[in-house]
């Protein structure tokens, strides 16, 4: 149903059951058959297409170079990427987000013997940062894992342990402001600054711990009630480019209908899954779960001299988030390099230069994969 709507384009062809549960090896084969060349190239000129009919790029009359900072150049030799037919007018109307499980990545370890077990993680939780063409990030989006729509509000504001609140009769004064805000007791989520707008995080939480076609509504709909992009006639129509996951090619009708409504309307478009760690990474994401890594380490060495049990609670993530995010995604300049690696913007398809060689480590995992799963779960 998503994919038939002319605003939401699937951009591998490749569609995907609903509620399917899959192996590793399902996934690596889907991933794999999405980065085909062919693949690739309908997923950059549906792209584009969309950007140009909403008013956020032009069609130019014949292809132009791109150097890595978006400007156009005559040498080849200083080119980047392919040529482009297209050139973004409104890179602030284009948000990219690409969503990813808040973890503990042994690759951002030195010592393997720093890895808390398991179950001293809290259940799966996951961030969409959203970040503009132009660099700036838009919005932190959270997601919990669990029942119900309530979310305790220690989830929204976090506890950091290591401050000192401030108190009063010998207990945390929740009533003054002075504990609430970044390197605080209760220091909440990134704020961004975004068009004029003062956006903070944005928290739900659905039984997956996933981004949800109703979540994703929600994000869409608190941008618009904030006013961040103007409406009307002749007013270009922002757009949101998502990670290929395979839920996202099972939009519900809610979304639809919201997107396609002319008072806010928005055009979702998808880029490719999510790709093996070091190949074609996305520098910004990269920073961000390095440094979540380290401050996670760093908590845990904390408890460990407090005399605590070393666990992260689910009032942990918001300060190490906040953390995090200081240090990698509120850089523009990271941002904007994690685009032109991907081929978004500059719009010059860079992703297709390299697709060879993801495709064939992206081969070498399936295989691997096949090898400790012999009959690979079928999509149900």
């Amino acid at each position: 149903m998503a994919t038939d709507d002319p605003i939401i384009r699937d951009d591998s062809n490749h569609h995907i059951e609903r509620n399917s549960r899959w192996s590793r090896a399902a996934m690596m084969h889907y991933q794999h058959k999405a980065m085909h060349p062919d693949r690739l190239k309908t997923m950059f000129q549906n792209n584009f297409t969309t950007w140009c009919q909403a008013g956020v790029a032009r069609k130019l009359p014949n292809d132009v170079y791109y150097d890595e900072e978006g400007r156009i150049v005559n040498q080849k030799s200083s080119t980047f990427g392919l040529s482009s037919s297209i050139q973004v007018t409104h890179p602030e109307y284009i948000l990219y987000g690409e969503e990813f499980v808040l973890d503990i990545d042994p690759a951002y370890v030195k010592n393997s013997s720093q890895l808390p077990r398991m179950d001293r993680m809290p259940k799966k939780t996951t961030i969409l940062p959203l970040l503009s063409f132009s660099g700036d990030p838009v919005v932190c989006v959270v997601v919990f894992a669990g029942a119900g729509k309530k979310i305790l509000a220690l989830w929204h504001s976090g506890l950091d342990v290591t401050v000192d609140p401030i108190c009063r009769d010998d207990q945390v004064d929740f009533l003054n402001i002075a504990n609430y805000g970044p390197g605080k007791y209760f220091p909440s989520g990134p704020v961004c600054q975004f068009r004029g707008t003062t956006i903070p995080t944005l928290v739900y939480q659905s039984p997956s711990g996933y981004l949800t076609s109703d979540i994703l509504r929600n994000v869409l709909k608190t941008l618009d009630e904030l006013g961040v992009y103007e409406r009307g006639p002749g007013l270009p129509e922002p757009c949101c480019l998502l990670d290929g996951f395979r839920s996202r090619l099972s939009f519900n009708e809610d979304l639809l209908q919201y997107c396609n409504d002319s008072a806010h309307k928005w055009n979702i478009t998808l880029g490719v899954p999510q790709l093996a760690a070091g190949v074609d990474a996305n520098e910004a994401t990269t920073a961000f779960r390095r440094a979540f890594a380290e401050k996670t380490l760093q908590l845990l060495e904390f408890q460990c001299d407090m005399g605590w049990e070393p666990k992260v609670e689910p009032t942990d993530l918001m300060p190490l988030i906040q953390k995090a995010w200081a240090q990698s995604l509120a850089q523009s300049q990271t941002n904007r390099q994690a685009l032109a690696q991907r081929g978004w913007y500059p719009p010059t398809r860079k992703l297709l230069q390299d697709v060879e060689q993801i495709r064939a480590m992206k081969q070498e995992d399936y295989r691997q994969s096949r090898r400790h799963v012999l009959v690979p779960r079928a999509m149900e």
